[in-house]
């Protein structure tokens, strides 16, 4: 279960602001919570704006070291 700081970007990936998905990403990666790897492969999988994918790609790659 990702922490209540994880869940707070969690929740955010779905925001319709791209580039606030964008620093959600960002922020779970910094985080470190390997909970949240399902959550940020569905974002991915739904994502739209290339810039938003990356992000997304960079979090996974952070929490998969």
């Amino acid at each position: 279960m990702p922490s209540p700081r994880a869940t707070f970007y969690i929740n955010l990936l779905t925001d319709p602001n791209p580039n606030v998905r964008k620093k959600a990403a960002q922020a779970i990666g910094q985080i470190g919570d390997t909970s949240c790897l399902f959550r940020l492969q569905e974002a991915l999988e739904r994502e739209q704006e290339t810039h938003v994918q990356e992000a997304i790609r960079e979090a996974i790659a952070k929490l998969e070291s």
